[in-house]
Formats: C-alpha cells, structure tokens, sequence
C-alpha cells in the first residue's frame, strides 16, 4: 500500500450521472491518497464546489451541456493554478485533447473509464503534486531559515559559551544540527567585554554593546555578540575564508592588532574591562572564553585597560590565600585579643 504525506480532494465533473459512479467506484481512492470525494453534473456547480472546498485534483468531461470540459478548465487554471485537471473524452472527441492539454491539464483518460487507466494515471499525478508540495515547503522552510539564521547563530553562541549545551530546554538544537560541523573547524578572535563589580549602570553595558556592534563592523566583516551575563559578552570574530587561504596566523594577528587600535581609540570604552584571546577554532573557544574570563578576575587592577591575553604577565595566574593559622594563633595570644588573660 501506498503512503503518502497528505491527504487530497477530487472533483468529479460528468454530465451523465452513471458516468460519475462509475469514476467513483472504478478503484480504492483512499489507496491513491484521495480522501474526499466531490462530484457536479454541470460546470455551474463544478465551480462553486471549486470556490468552496480545497480540490487538488479534477477528472472533467469534455462535452457536456452549455459549458463544456475546456472552457472549465481554463477558467479553472486560471483561478486555481495548483489545480490538477485530468480529462474524460471518447475516441472521437481526441481532437479536443490536445486543446486540454494545451490549456494546462495534466493527462485524459479514455471512457469507459478502466481501473488500471486511472491507477496509472493518478499514481503519477499524485506524485508529481507530492514532490512539487515538498519542494515548495523546503523553498519556504529555506528562506525562513535564511531569515532566522544570524538570529540563530548568535543564540546558539550564546548557549554555547553560557554553558547551556545540555540544557534540555536549550532553543538551538535544530542550529546545531545544520551548522556545527561548519562552526566548530571555523577559526575566530574571542573578546571579552565586561563591567566592573562595582559599576552599576546597566544601561553602560547596552551602551557599549551597541558600539562595539559599529566599531566591529569598520574591521570585520562577519562577527556576534553574543550576551553572557547582565554585565558582560562576547566578540566572536570570525576570521573569513579568504583571510585563511593566505595565511591564517598572520592575517589573525593584523585582525587582532586592527581591533585592538580601534577600542583604544575609543573613551566610551574605558568604562569597561576588554580582554582579546588568542586565533581559535569554534570547538575551542568556550575555553578560550573561560580563560578570558579568570585572566579578567586576576587583573582587577588592570581596569580601565585592554587586556591581551597572548601578553598575559606571569603574577596574572590566581594567588591562593595565605595560611592564617600562624596570624590567628598570634592575635590570640596578643595582648590586645579580647582572648588574652
């Protein structure tokens, strides 16, 4: 048995009422994806069954009464363009069908109407409207996606370095699937962008992210920003294809030195921390990230700086705290502990 995506709708248009049953029960329609079945004996009626039921497909008579088969095709192709028409007619009505043809419809069958004809005939149509359906959906979903994908890209980031990879109410998944393997072998400049502990204007860090957005733009052509926290995001610089083909290293460097002059430039940005990491691929640059991250914490008093993590000086590594033990055992036994007798 045959399966097919979706149901579809059939018209049958004979002025002699017998001619109709005979269609109608000539085969298993649900077998050929038919589910509903209509039926006029005029065009009068074809028509206003037309205007009020979806039809995918028509078999018409050629001859009947007043309007016959051709002009209701053609005014129905030109109403309904997705319609599918297939004709009825006799031997000696087969100069007409070139006509029909001509008009846009599908194939005839010859009356009497025999089961096999119209199996043959409407396997092939139905997969023919079957796969012109799925092309027009992937089309569609194609440029929905087109549409959605920077949206995408940088929400997928932003799970990515948030840690959110696993989460099971993540929203990219359906981005990883397409994407990743292009993504993760992609080579990038990671930056951090982050406000002060103390700092409390949470508008300064939209602010900032705006012109990051337009200083960005003026050095490098594809990039995200992806958001982190409520005080901090990412610069993920892509670094394109053709940069790549004539020398990753050095072309990342002039890049990096590009950005680097361009934030110095800059006084909004000395409200702000800015840490640049090291050229790494997609797959590597949570890491990187978390890196920035920690080099930011152990350099607190570096603010008001851009920090580049390749010039990471050697005490930038975290300092443990030291053991009190010896202190504490001191201010015990000192004469101005509350403790000392």
């Amino acid at each position: 048995m045959l399966e097919w995506r979706s149901a579809m709708n059939l018209l049958i248009v004979d002025d002699e009422y017998l001619v109709v049953e005979e269609v109608v029960t000539v085969t298993d329609w649900g077998m050929l994806g038919i589910t509903e079945i209509y039926s006029a004996t005029n065009a009068v009626s074809a028509v206003r069954i037309l205007n009020e039921k979806k039809i995918d497909i028509m078999i018409c008579d050629i001859e009947m009464p007043q309007t016959d088969g051709l002009e209701l095709s053609k005014k129905a192709k030109e109403n309904f363009p997705d319609l599918e028409i297939v004709m009825l007619t006799s031997h000696a009505e087969f100069i007409y069908v070139r006509t029909a043809l001509r008009y846009g419809c599908y194939d005839y069958l010859l009356k009497p109407v025999m089961e096999d004809d119209i199996i043959k005939v409407m396997k092939n149509l139905v997969t023919k409207i079957e796969r012109e359906r799925h092309q027009a959906q992937l089309q569609e979903e194609g440029i929905v996606w087109n549409q959605l994908k920077p949206v995408w890209k940088e929400k997928y980031w932003e799970e990515m370095l948030r840690g959110l990879r696993d989460d099971p109410n993540r929203e990219c998944e359906e981005y990883e699937e397409k994407q990743w393997k292009e993504e993760q072998d992609r080579r990038l400049i990671p930056i951090l962008f982050y406000q002060y502990a103390n700092d409390k204007a949470e508008e300064d860090i939209k602010q900032t992210r705006k012109k990051v957005k337009e200083d960005l733009g003026t050095v490098a052509g594809d990039f995200l920003l992806p958001v982190l926290s409520q005080k901090e995001f990412a610069g993920l610089v892509f670094i394109s294809d053709e940069w790549l083909s004539s020398g990753t290293e050095r072309n990342g460097i002039i890049l990096k030195d590009a950005i680097l002059q361009q934030f110095k430039t800059e006084r909004l940005y000395e409200k702000i921390g800015i840490c640049i990491g090291e050229v790494c691929t997609g797959r590597e640059v949570q890491s990187m990230v978390d890196k920035l991250r920690q080099f930011a914490w152990n350099n607190v008093c570096s603010r008001r700086q851009i920090l580049d993590i390749i010039n990471m000086p050697k005490n930038s590594e975290a300092i443990g705290m030291p053991d009190m033990t010896l202190w504490k055992e001191i201010y015990y036994y000192s004469p101005c502990s509350p403790f000392f007798s």
